[in-house]
Parts: C-alpha cells; sequence; structure tokens
C-alpha cells in the first residue's frame, strides 16, 4: 500500500486532484473490503450476463477468467454510477455552501449599511 499511496500522491498532484482524498481511497480497497466491493458489481454482472454463481469449493482458474466478463461489466456499472452520484452530490453540496456564503455576505453589507445610516 506504501507504494499505491506514493503513485496516487504523485497523480493528484499532476493532475491538480485532491492529494489528501487520492490517498486515503487507495485504503478503500484494502483486502478487507474486496467481497464488500465486489460481490455486487460480479452479481450484477451475472445477472447481465446470465452465467452462473461459481461453487467455491470446486472453482478453477479456468472457470474465475471466464467469470471475469460478469466482473468488469458490473463493476462498469457500479462505478459510472457512483461516478455520476459523487459528482452529483459534490456540486449540489458546493452549491448549498456558495449559496449560504452570499446569504451571509449580503446580511453581513445590509447590517454594515444600516449602521452607517444611523
Amino acid at each position: 500500500m506504501p507504494m499505491e499511496m506514493l503513485l496516487a500522491a504523485m497523480l493528484a498532484i499532476l493532475l491538480r486532484a485532491n492529494l489528501p482524498i487520492a490517498v486515503v481511497l487507495v485504503w478503500v480497497s484494502n483486502p478487507f473490503t474486496w467481497l464488500i466491493l465486489y460481490t455486487p458489481p460480479y452479481l450484477l454482472g451475472l445477472a447481465i450476463t446470465g452465467e452462473a454463481t461459481i461453487s467455491l469449493n470446486t472453482i478453477t482458474m479456468q472457470m474465475m477468467f471466464q467469470q471475469l466478463t460478469a466482473l468488469w461489466i458490473g463493476c462498469l456499472i457500479f462505478g459510472s454510477a457512483s461516478a455520476v452520484a459523487g459528482y452529483t452530490l459534490c456540486n449540489v453540496i458546493w452549491r448549498m455552501v456558495i449559496v449560504n456564503k452570499w446569504t451571509s455576505r449580503k446580511k453581513k453589507l445590509a447590517t454594515a449599511e444600516q449602521d452607517n445610516q444611523e
């Protein structure tokens, strides 16, 4: 993980992205979260491709490679949906913050004008 963090930090700086978020998000996909991260996209991919699930006691490498299409399709759909949702959420929060700042700035200006008139 240290090398992934370094790579994420360098790419964040190069691409002018958010450095802390890039470094922290490297830790999201660690081995403890693989099951949570990959099971829903895998099951979605299986539903879309119509493939059958693999029993864990009979799994082989060839069977795993046959299932990669389902995983890729599911991850593509989940990733795209997450990207759109995250982008939308960030824009909504950003707009709320800006509107709040503008409102408070207008109130301060109105208060200052009233004080100057008195």
